[in-house]
């Protein structure tokens, strides 16, 4: 049975580091404006630590292959890529609050996606639950400080949960989650919450935006994951000519996760635990 709305597709734009905020963001909310479009943007509060990544360079061959591919200098930036390694860290959403304002104001959502993005993804695993509650704590309390609301919904960084996280997640109130990259929604176990899932894969996965827009046909509807690094940098003018205009002239309809979330709702949805599965493209497993 699908779930998904025929021909519509949530438009969810993930935050990461403070360049894809600072200049990713309002280059997307021009766009989107010009469209007609809302879209949900998904947080980083906390400490931009991307410069922790050049150790993976050494550790890990499928992340430095995906680095050379995907160019990530030149979509990243110098000062991305040694943040919190040979510059201090910059602070990301708390630091802007009058970027947050602007995305707010213009029709959009601003829900949650991290505190530090780089530790959730690199060291989740090892952490334990008290380290992971006052993660939350730090990001929810930003998010309420900026937006003067609670977040209604969590997306996990890398889609990367386990079981102590989803416990948490469980205990702070989100109306519906983003955490995997499955191919329905589903009720996600043990939190019981609607998992609205990125079905489509990111552009530097499959290596450009036709293929993205290829993907999105051939599913008829669900969630385009966005990076405000990328599709607001040198993506976007592929993003916009390649991607919304062609969709949109051929019947599709965008809304926001939350709008699809409600759309969706939780009657008829199956409860199940997530996996971590190595997809195309990624250097490291994520949550299916």
């Amino acid at each position: 049975m699908r779930i998904w709305p025929e021909r519509v597709f949530a438009l969810k734009v993930d935050i990461d580091t403070r360049e894809g905020l600072n200049n990713g963001v309002p280059s997307l909310l021009d766009d989107f404006s010009a469209l007609g479009l809302r879209a949900s943007f998904f947080m980083s509060w906390g400490p931009d630590n991307s410069g922790r990544a050049l150790l993976k360079l050494f550790t890990s061959p499928r992340f430095f292959l995906k680095m050379l591919r995907t160019r990530a200098t030149r979509t990243y930036g110098w000062r991305t890529a040694v943040s919190g390694v040979l510059l201090p860290a910059r602070m990301i959403g708390s630091a802007r609050p009058d970027i947050v304002r602007e995305i707010i104001s213009q029709g959009s959502e601003v829900e949650l996606h991290a505190w530090d993005h780089r530790l959730w993804q690199d060291t989740l695993s090892r952490r334990s639950k008290e380290w992971i509650a006052d993660w939350f704590n730090r990001a929810i309390s930003a998010h309420a400080n900026a937006t003067h609301n609670r977040p209604q919904a969590f997306a996990a960084p890398a889609w990367m949960i386990d079981a102590i996280a989803l416990e948490e997640v469980s205990r702070r109130g989100f109306r519906y989650l983003s955490c995997t990259r499955a191919v329905e929604p589903f009720l996600l176990a043990p939190t019981g919450l609607p998992e609205i899932p990125g079905n489509i894969p990111c552009t530097e996965e499959v290596g450009g935006m036709e293929e993205v827009a290829a993907a999105a046909r051939a599913a008829g509807g669900g969630v385009l994951t966005l990076h405000a690094e990328v599709e607001g940098g040198p993506w976007k003018v592929q993003m916009r000519e390649k991607l919304l205009l062609p969709l949109m002239n051929e019947g599709y309809k965008f809304v926001t996760t939350g709008e699809m979330a409600a759309r969706i709702g939780k009657t008829g949805l199956k409860e199940r635990r997530h996996e971590m599965r190595l997809l195309r493209g990624r250097s490291e497993p994520c949550a299916v």
